[in-house]
């Protein structure tokens, strides 16, 4: 029962646990990410989505609009991690659907956003901040459209050493 020593010990190795997992995937999105070199961000991402599908049994649709040379990898990290961190939330809040939307033109910055039909209430509403020296990025988190969650994150090449995050939600 709750309250209970055995109980609270137990929460508190779920919590760590829960940790460790989010550790773990975040260093494989760094090795998948980087074992593709001659593959673009949508490929990388759009096996990575299809896959977790499959596994999950959730429903997934990814757009993918992308400029034909690679984008500098410390994006496509930084963009890797945040969709499988959105999606892994997906699954924990009960969400049945997910989309992913990546755009990445010649010109201008990259944008991902991912929405799911999870649980509003159970779902995560706040991310970690971006932090990439060079990179200006914003994240923004919402549930505009009810029943759905919707995490974007926008992220622009800056001037060197003009690097700096900004989280809204």
């Amino acid at each position: 029962p709750q309250g209970t020593p055995m109980r609270d010990s137990l929460d508190a190795f779920r919590g760590q646990l829960s940790a460790v997992m989010a550790d773990l995937r975040l260093n494989i999105t760094d090795l998948r990410v980087a074992e593709r070199p001659g593959s673009g961000l949508g490929a990388v991402l759009g096996a990575a989505v299809q896959s977790f599908g499959s596994v999950t049994g959730m429903r997934t649709t990814v757009t993918v609009s992308e400029r034909q040379r690679r984008l500098d990898p410390r994006i496509e990290i930084l963009v890797h991690r945040l969709v499988m961190d959105v999606l892994a939330d997906a699954q924990a809040s009960g969400a049945r659907n997910a989309w992913v939307t990546l755009t990445a033109s010649v010109v201008g910055p990259v944008s991902v956003q991912v929405e799911h039909d999870g649980d509003p209430r159970t779902a995560r509403q706040r991310y970690a901040n971006p932090v990439v020296e060079g990179v200006e990025a914003v994240l923004t988190v919402g549930s505009d459209t009810p029943g759905r969650t919707t995490v974007t994150l926008r992220v622009e090449e800056s001037a060197p050493g003009a690097g700096r995050a900004r989280s809204q939600a």
